[in-house]
């Protein structure tokens, strides 16, 4: 291993630091060292001399250095000089023992800092939980460090590593990803979240380091003290914190007062803007459907919003840093929020979604969103284009120019099992995020929302799971599946009995709800049944959706007139989409008061109306069944099959 020279060391520091400081003349006496070395010990007659030379505090830094058993540990000065000395001769062990007796050593003597504060971050972040800890006023550096600290950004690459785990292989000086080995990541991963404040410091540190960087035309890459600091450092930093702040495991990173300049920091302030009233969230996954409908609004404000959309685009158009991270970077995350808000709002196509983001969805890549909620939503999407493919196939059409991981050559027994694997997906991520401990409110919250939303596109809402329901067993059946998670959600099932709170009241879905021959196309074969007429009127309330499906009005009365003549009307409830739903819940509920027979509901209507609904259906004794498309061949079929339920309940009573 080859060694810098005393004289070298010196040099580099009196280089870093001003001019008539004493250091040049200390890098000479240094340089004396070098060259007795080996030869005879002057180590004495040097530090007299450097008395005689330079005032008393670099007198201390080079006794420090020359004699380091001698230092005072008082003196952050002398233990910046054996901090020197230790960091010349690769000596971790003395390194973390330095620091720890004197840590104001980094912010009194902030050069030795930026030279040497590295190997003792880098060893905190690897260390097992038995090994000494860094004192955490080692943090204190940053607030004075005149530059960035030699190798910050193998740092930044190693925490990285750390925090995405097995999901993510290293890069290497090139950009090019490195494998280190799945072990070493995991174990890597499990060393930091014993702790660590330091990261979170260095982190907050590195983020207005990047404030500045994209403030600045910067260089594409300069070499600092022997380690080469990049263009990549800025989107390195933003997209790592976005990562650590969506890890369960990690969550605490989310009420760091992060800057503004920083993407990571624009992102944050975003988020806060775009969160319905009475939240600030801080992440992607702590929003729920009925939150991404309030957002679709607010998003086309002009202002505030748009100068944060603008600025964290910009940062990710002149990202020097590898595909893998551009791949989903803080722009990324902004967009799949806002097209998923618009999905909801029936303003933006699936397939426009799935064109946009191909084989790049959050959970296929490494650097995508964190947590379980992300799933969840993707299990929207993905649902949402199953319906689209049998609104097609019931017309004899095709989708073409989409092939997502190949979902769109499947039959929908194919697409069934698809989605089965994405369900495996969000049972791993939940097992995971538990195994850390317990969700976070807003990450229950928004998870509870996405899988309520799931459920009801893949059945008939959530249920009240069974004795033998495993949360991290999928099975063969989606739908059965994400509707006794959404139950299992709900009661807290993974506390333990004197843990639980009191249970919250699940509305009992069982009754009347949907017969044996709905066909989702998700959950398992269905009976057929021979279809029955009616004989005397039926009034059908169809609830949900918004401009869409007034256009597919039209068109699915004249079908039914066609096949019922007079006897079978539908009401339609249309909603905004906005807060004050409950005048249109009053309607309904006015139509039921009046004899209506039956309600067909669209799952994309606000949590708290389906909710109403379903529960005034109970009331009232009217059967509801879904509708688990959105355009006119589902609406068609679920009317019908709304008439065959009514029908039926005739013939019982």
């Amino acid at each position: 291993m080859v060694r810098p020279g005393h004289g070298e060391v010196f040099r580099v520091l009196d280089s870093l630091a001003s001019a008539d400081d004493g250091l040049g003349s200390l890098a000479a006496l240094a340089s004396v060292l070098d060259a007795t070395d080996g030869v005879c010990d002057v180590s004495a007659e040097l530090r007299a001399v450097a008395e005689r030379t330079v005032d008393r505090s670099e007198a201390a830094l080079f006794t420090g250095y020359v004699s380091p058993e001698s230092a005072s540990k008082a003196d952050a000065s002398a233990m910046a000089g054996r901090m020197l000395r230790a960091h010349r001769e690769r000596d971790l062990e003395s390194m973390v023992e330095v620091a720890n007796l004197n840590p104001r050593l980094f912010s009194e003597r902030p050069y030795v800092g930026v030279l040497t504060l590295a190997p003792v971050l880098s060893y905190e972040i690897r260390r097992d939980s038995g090994q000494i800890p860094v004192s955490e006023q080692v943090s204190e550096f940053f607030d004075q460090a005149p530059i960035p600290v030699a190798g910050a950004e193998h740092l930044l690459t190693l925490v990285l590593g750390a925090t995405a785990g097995h999901r993510i292989t290293l890069f290497d000086d090139e950009g090019v990803m490195a494998v280190e080995g799945v072990e070493m990541l995991v174990g890597l991963r499990g060393q930091m979240l014993d702790n660590r404040p330091l990261v979170d410091r260095f982190l907050e540190w590195a983020l207005g380091l990047a404030a500045e960087m994209q403030r600045m035309k910067v260089s594409r890459s300069l070499d600092q003290c022997g380690a080469t600091f990049t263009e990549r450092f800025a989107p390195m930093a933003c997209t790592l914190s976005a990562l650590v702040s969506e890890d369960p495991a990690t969550r605490r990173f989310r009420h760091v007062d992060v800057p503004l300049g920083s993407a990571y920091g624009d992102w944050r302030r975003w988020l806060e803007l775009v969160s319905p009233k009475g939240f600030v969230h801080r992440t992607l996954g702590a929003f729920t459907p009925d939150d991404l409908v309030t957002a679709a609004e607010a998003v086309q404000f002009k202002g505030e919003i748009v100068r944060l959309v603008n600025a964290i685009g910009a940062a990710g158009s002149r990202s020097g840093a590898p595909e893998e991270l551009r791949m989903w970077s803080i722009a990324r995350r902004q967009e799949w929020l806002v097209d998923m808000s618009r999905l909801l709002v029936g303003d933006l196509e699936v397939v426009k979604i799935l064109d946009k983001f191909g084989r790049d969805l959050p959970t296929a890549v490494p650097l995508g969103p964190g947590g379980p909620s992300v799933v969840a939503q993707e299990i929207v999407l993905w649902l949402a284009v199953d319906a689209e493919f049998r609104e097609y196939e019931a017309d004899g059409e095709t989708i073409s120019g989409l092939d997502p991981e190949g979902f769109s050559g499947l039959d929908p027994e194919g697409r069934a099992a698809f989605h089965v694997v994405v369900g495996e997906r969000l049972a791993a991520r939940l097992e995971h995020a538990l195994a850390d401990g317990d969700l976070a409110i807003d990450e229950l919250r928004g998870l509870e929302g996405w899988v309520g939303l799931a459920a009801e596109m893949a059945a008939a809402g959530i249920r009240r799971p069974g004795p033998d329901f495993d949360p991290f067993v999928v099975g063969d059946d989606l739908g059965r599946w994400i509707a006794q998670l959404g139950g299992w959600l709900k009661v807290r099932g993974w506390k333990k009995p004197k843990e639980r709170p009191e249970i919250e009241e699940i509305p009992e879905l069982e009754p009347l709800v949907v017969p044996s021959s709905v066909d989702t196309g998700i959950g398992s074969e269905v009976e057929e049944a021979e279809d029955l007429e009616p004989g005397s009127p039926v009034v059908i309330v169809y609830v949900g959706g918004n401009e869409r499906q007034a256009r597919i009005q039209q068109n699915v009365d004249d079908h039914v007139r066609a096949r019922y003549g007079n006897l079978v009307t539908v009401e339609w409830v249309h909603i905004d989409w906005g807060p004050n739903w409950t005048k249109d819940a009053d309607r309904i509920d006015g139509l039921m008061t009046a004899g209506a027979d039956a309600v067909v509901l669209l799952p994309l209507v606000r949590t708290g109306m389906g909710e109403r609904v379903r529960r005034s259906s109970g009331e009232h004794g009217v059967p509801w069944i879904p509708c688990t498309g959105r355009g006119q061949t589902s609406a068609k079929r679920a009317i019908d099959e709304a008439v065959q339920v009514v029908c039926r309940g005739r013939l019982a009573a």
